[in-house]
């Protein structure tokens, strides 16, 4: 049988447009200069710490357990437990805006990011990750992605969370493509690669540190996003 024709090509934010690693970095940074002493960490028992609360409360967020804000006011308070037991939710606020607001400034996307868009524009050309539809949304235009792209989803809105495969299915039918017609690239091997290929699409990870371990058949790797159009070319893609 032949293959179906590509016609849509999907992209993962975090990682894979958006260096969101860098910009927690510096976010932590100035973080820390303030309030480390007070929390009685390094700065890289703090790096460690927030990856923990991150991967406890936003995995509740994605399970629609809790809300965005209630998910940073549990980071927040649990980052303090100890110096403020009793945090209330308006300085849990203030406190997680300051580091938000240093967050947002340090948004940067990947150097091969625009480049490779650019020569796209022939695909339907969309991206689909998990978390805050607003947050993903303004990430993209302060980064001067977003009018390279037909249409943003994020599973604040869609209802489902990579790497469900309703998620991927859902953004297919919202462009109007068979799942086998469209292309999700992402920098995990789990949630995006091997996800996508699962609910029928074309799986590209983008391994930009170059691990390539593991690699389920189908699941096509490139180590930068200047290798996704030669990949796309018809006979090169798995």
């Amino acid at each position: 049988m032949k293959p179906a024709t590509i016609r849509a090509v999907l992209f993962d934010i975090d990682g894979t447009l958006v260096d969101d690693a860098g910009a927690v970095s510096v976010a932590l940074t100035a973080f820390h200069a303030t309030y480390g002493q007070e929390l009685g960490l390094n700065f890289s028992a703090l790096m460690r710490q927030w990856q923990d609360l991150l991967d406890i409360h936003y995995a509740r967020f994605l399970r629609n357990e809790i809300s965005m804000q209630d998910q940073r006011r549990e980071r927040i308070r649990s980052l303090f437990l100890s110096s403020r037991p009793d945090l209330s939710v308006s300085l849990a606020d203030r406190l997680f805006g300051e580091y938000e607001r240093y967050y947002r400034e340090a948004w940067t996307p990947y150097p091969d990011v625009k480049v490779t868009l650019g020569r796209l524009k022939h695909f339907i050309l969309g991206t689909l990750s998990n978390g805050d539809a607003a947050q993903q949304t303004e990430k993209l235009r302060l980064c001067g992605l977003l009018p390279f792209f037909t249409r943003t989803f994020a599973s604040s809105e869609i209802g489902f969370a990579k790497p469900a495969p309703e998620a991927f299915g859902a953004v297919c039918k919202h462009l109007g493509v068979q799942p086998d017609e469209c292309v999700y690239v992402g920098d995990r091997l789990d949630v995006d690669a091997r996800a996508s290929f699962s609910a029928g699409l074309r799986g590209v990870w983008l391994d930009r540190a170059g691990d390539k371990n593991d690699v389920h058949e189908g699941i096509s790797v490139i180590d930068s996003l200047k290798k996704l159009p030669p990949l796309l070319a018809v006979g090169s893609f798995k």
